[in-house]
């Protein structure tokens, strides 16, 4: 694996695969920028009216109403569509309204990564007591995804005590059966420098026969170099190497480049490693 000195910092590149463990593993389905559709060009004017009203003050739903009132028609996946656009602009409360609007006065039936995202939104605008409320509520059979929901919100609130119970609740359920909830937990014991914890997760893992991934090996990496262990990133770096399911690009290179500069190991960031 041939590895290059950057300039980029450890923490900025691992903070990068960090936020794709949500999108990439749980809702990759659903997030796209794309507005596209069999009526694309109507959802694109949909938003077109919304795109400009930037204050988070202004409400979007008057410009929502107004849509259906002049005759128009919308389906779900271009809502679905614009509140990612939305959230991929940062635009929470608007987006939120999106949610909100789209099951209350459109009568749309919510999957479960539509809850996970609207959970997430609360979070973003409301905080974890409105989240914890609105989980509540939710369906049996949409649970699931609400419990993955709910811990990556404990995981952004540094909640510990919470983000550990709901994953044991997890567990006992039998819902911990995929990488994004380890890498969640192993996410928020990686900003606590809580370096034991993510052994015992890769631990469990392999008892388990739940196969690491690259998110799994960036942020284990990451933490063996903040603690400035060089054994322990020949181990990760090991692993890389020899799993072929692993697919590695430029950031995953970033990490494992920067971290043996953090360690003094100039030859292995700028050449092949052991």
């Amino acid at each position: 694996m041939k590895l290059f000195s950057v300039s980029i910092s450890l923490k900025s590149q691992a903070n990068y695969f960090f936020q794709k463990i949500i999108h990439k593993q749980f809702f990759s389905s659903s997030f796209t920028r794309k507005l596209k559709s069999e009526n694309g060009l109507e959802s694109k004017s949909l938003y077109r009216r919304i795109s400009p009203l930037g204050d988070p003050n202004v409400s979007i739903v008057p410009v929502l109403d107004q849509w259906i009132r002049e005759g128009n028609t919308v389906n779900k996946p271009q809502l679905q569509q614009i509140i990612n656009e939305l959230r991929f602009y940062k635009r929470f409360i608007h987006a939120l309204e999106v949610s909100q609007w789209m099951t209350d006065k459109q009568y749309c039936h919510m999957n479960s990564s539509d809850v996970a995202i609207r959970m997430n939104l609360m979070f973003s605008v409301y905080g974890l007591e409105q989240v914890e409320n609105y989980f509540d509520t939710i369906p049996a059979k949409l649970k699931v995804y609400a419990h993955v929901a709910l811990l990556n919100c404990y995981v952004r609130a540094k909640s510990v005590d919470k983000a550990e119970a709901i994953m044991q609740k997890a567990r006992d359920m039998g819902y911990v059966t995929r990488p994004v909830w380890y890498n969640m937990m192993m996410k928020l014991y990686y900003k606590l420098e809580k370096w034991k914890k993510l052994d015992d997760l890769m631990n469990e893992m392999e008892e388990k026969g739940i196969p690491l991934d690259r998110y799994t090996l960036a942020i284990r990496l990451s933490a063996y170099a903040a603690a400035s262990d060089p054994a322990g990133m020949d181990k990760i770096v090991s692993i890389m190497q020899s799993d072929s399911h692993i697919v590695l690009d430029w950031n995953m290179y970033a990490i494992v480049g920067q971290g043996y500069l953090r360690v003094g190991f100039v030859d292995k960031a700028s050449g092949n490693a052991a």
